[in-house]
Parts: C-alpha cells; structure tokens; sequence
C-alpha cells in the first residue's frame, strides 16, 4: 500500500496504517528499536558505545556494561542520564569460638570486677537470636557479672558468674548474631563474626568494577576491638585507577567522640590501620562505628576487595557486626 501522508484523518492512520509504513511514515526508525506504546533503545558495550560516531544528538542508548542509559549530544559524544546503585548487607554466616572468660570484656574495660555477688553494678546482658538491633525478637536474655574472688559465697573463686543464680559462666559461649548491653557504659555491641589470633585477610565486600566508569562506594561497619589499637581495614582493586578519592571516619561508640578521620588520594591499595602509632594517631576503640567512602573511575576492569583483620595476632577478639554497602555509578 502507498505510504499515508500525516494529513490522512488519525482514525484512518490508525485503522489502516501498517506498522512499517507508520513507522516509515512518521520517521520514527527501525522495527526492532521502537514499538507503539514502547520505548526500547538499543543497547551496547562502553566500547562500542565509544565508537559511536554518527549518532543524532538526542539518541539514547543502554551501556550494557554498567547498566546506563547514556543521551548521545553530538555524532560522537554523550553524557551518562542515570546513576543505577546497589545497596547489600554481608553475606558473612555468623561464627563465634569466644567464650566469656576469652571474650576480653573484662580486660576492655567495659566491665569492673565486682565484690558483691549478690548486687553486681556493672554486668554483661547478652541477648542472643534478636534480629533487631535492640534485641527486642532475642530468643533469650542472660546477665552475667566478673567477680573478684573476695566473697566466700563463691569459694572466693574470682571469675564470671551468672547473676541471680552464680553459676560459674567462664565456658558460656558469646553467641554469633546476638546484641551484648555492658551496664557500665549503657553502650550496645553487636556481634555478628569474631576474629582472634587471625592476622589473615576477613573478605567484607568484593565488587567488579568497570573500566571508565565512575563509581561511589559506601561501606558502613562496627568493629569492637577489645584489645585496642588492633583493628586494620584493606581496600584492594586488581586493576589500575584513572582517579581516585577515599574518606573515612570513626566514632566511639561509649564516649560519642569522633576519634579518627581520612582523606586523600586511594592507591591500588590502601591499609588502614588504626593504633597510637598508626598513620592516624588513634587506637580504634573497645565499641566503633566506621564509615568510609570511596569515589573511584578505574582505567581497567577489574575486582574491589575490603577487608577487616587484627594488626597484631592476639586472643583479646575483634567483634564484627554486619557490613552495609552502598555501591552507585555516578554520572559525569
């Protein structure tokens, strides 16, 4: 059939119009790149993307490789239109080897020896099972306080006990995934994976990420360290960086202070260790929050790694709660 001409009356176009002479018609391209109600662009690689260079200003198309829509504003340039993220809470399954005479609660200093068995004033509740992060859905809630071994009531034995009913509690694990309340310092610590003795590497977060793409990344952790000035974190990318930027910060949970703050230029890789001695000037401490974030354009592909470890082997523990990250590509 003749194409239809736009003064043809619209019920007629649409009644009688075949998809190919509307299309033809109205200029509205290919057949397997628009369809009536519809709008799909076609897609392709950064690098065929880049050498794109006939495109109409306007044109749009999806980077397969990011997930990008990208509006083309000459034959051979284009600016990025949106910014897909993702948004993960660890998979790590819960583990713990800690018992409470192991735990380092005592030595932290978030618990005092007690003379008085029969009215302890700082003491260990530990809610295990919660899913919240007050414990509210905890399957059990069990107080436990350090004794100074003065009382004859105890054998004047020194050790942990539980309170109410003093029995000796040394052996009691710290479960995994429970919420652990200190009364001395009214300060909440959750405990998710703990780390003792173990200098090697603790995978937190791994990434791929693309070549010439820009990307913001988040992570968000609370680490307790009970031995102080022992907790290292270590970024790591098997590629090359065009442009990099990190920040990071730390903040005491007991005292509410800031202890600790970064930035700079991020190499390939980058430890941060936080001790007295350390490039920071700060030991990390007993209950932390930190938060770091990267800005990051890599020159080649390639994988980004964060981890968590002690600086030293000790058996005073790291408790390591969830790690939430955020990961978006920017646009330019």
């Amino acid at each position: 059939m003749a194409d239809l001409t736009v003064s043809t009356d619209i019920d007629t176009l649409l009644q009688s119009a075949s998809n190919a002479a509307a299309r033809t018609n109205l200029e509205l391209g290919a057949t397997d790149t628009v369809e009536f109600g519809g709008f799909v662009p076609p897609s392709g690689t950064a690098a065929e993307i880049d050498s794109v260079a006939d495109a109409t200003i306007g044109q749009v198309m999806i980077n397969s490789d990011s997930g990008q829509l990208v509006r083309f504003t000459g034959a051979a340039t284009y600016e990025v239109i949106t910014s897909p993220s993702a948004y993960t809470k660890d998979s790590t399954t819960p583990s713990s080897t800690v018992t409470l005479s192991t735990s380092g609660f005592l030595e932290a200093g978030l618990v005092d020896q007690e003379a008085n068995p029969f009215g302890p004033v700082t003491k260990v509740i530990i809610k295990a099972g919660g899913s919240d992060i007050d414990g509210q859905n905890s399957t059990s809630n069990t107080v436990y306080f350090y004794h100074d071994g003065s009382s004859p009531v105890l054998g004047n034995v020194a050790g942990w006990y539980s309170a109410g009913g003093l029995a000796p509690s040394g052996n009691v694990p710290v479960p995994a995934d429970s919420l652990i309340v200190f009364t001395k310092t009214n300060s909440p610590l959750r405990s998710r994976v703990d780390i003792v003795s173990d200098v090697t590497e603790n995978l937190l977060v791994t990434e791929p990420l693309e070549a010439g793409v820009q990307y913001s990344i988040q992570i968000s952790v609370a680490v307790s360290d009970m031995l102080g000035g022992n907790v290292r974190f270590d970024s790591a990318y098997t590629g090359l960086f065009s442009e990099s930027y990190a920040t990071f910060s730390i903040d005491d949970l007991i005292s509410g202070v800031r202890i600790g703050t970064f930035e700079g230029g991020l190499p390939v890789a980058t430890e941060f260790l936080i001790a007295e001695n350390g490039p920071y000037g700060a030991n990390s401490p007993s209950i932390g929050y930190y938060l770091f974030n990267f800005k990051v354009t890599p020159s080649s592909s390639g994988s980004f790694t964060f981890s968590v470890g002690q600086n030293v082997s000790s058996t005073r523990p790291l408790y390591v709660n969830k790690t939430e990250t955020t990961i978006s590509a920017l646009t330019t």
